[in-house]
């Protein structure tokens, strides 16, 4: 395991994979080298298996990480499209009392929540994230809470507020930052 984190620390990803999996017999469980393997796959834009390698790292009940692993997990699909999949995860780790940054859950849930086209939810999930005494950024969350949801109009494919000729409030991308109008 030192030498898979030592691979993933110095950027050698495809090398992380390989000894993380290394790491364990196949189908034993072990939540921290499939939770760094699933790191080191969506750094390498590997969303669909990061997604199975943070589901591996869930059936390690000793492991503990769940709303981390969750939310992860959520990211994962929301690079692969399946916003689907990305809600049940966002959702399920803000069910996670023991997660330290629900904030982070939140913040994805609400933009899975905008992309499929429920406002409403998507502001209750982004006043939760901003309120969150663990965020160190809540202006993010209120941003996305005015920009998407007290101006929901119409969005183009991505999700995103749809721009209009003239228009010149600032609004959000889908990775969370803003661009001016």
């Amino acid at each position: 395991m030192d030498q898979a984190r030592a691979a993933y620390r110095t950027g050698d990803y495809a090398g992380a994979i390989h000894l993380f999996t290394a790491a364990k017999d196949p189908g034993e469980v072990s939540g921290e080298a499939d939770h760094l393997r699933g790191n080191a796959l969506m750094r390498l834009g590997r969303v669909q298996e990061a997604a199975q390698a943070y589901g591996d790292a869930l059936r390690d009940p000793s492991y503990g990480k769940v709303g981390a692993l969750l939310t992860n997990q959520g990211k994962a699909y929301v690079a692969a499209g399946d916003l689907a999949r990305a809600r049940e995860s966002f959702s399920a780790a803000t069910r996670d009392a023991s997660y330290e940054t629900p904030y982070k859950a939140q913040f994805g849930l609400g933009e899975v929540l905008m992309r499929l086209g429920n406002p409403a939810e998507a502001g209750a999930a982004f006043r939760l994230a901003a309120i969150d005494g663990t965020n160190p950024a809540p202006s993010q969350a209120l941003a996305n809470l005015g920009a998407g949801v007290l101006r929901p109009g119409p969005r183009d494919a991505h999700g995103d507020p749809a721009r209009h000729r003239g228009e010149h409030d600032a609004r959000v991308r889908r990775d969370g930052h803003l661009l001016p109008g």
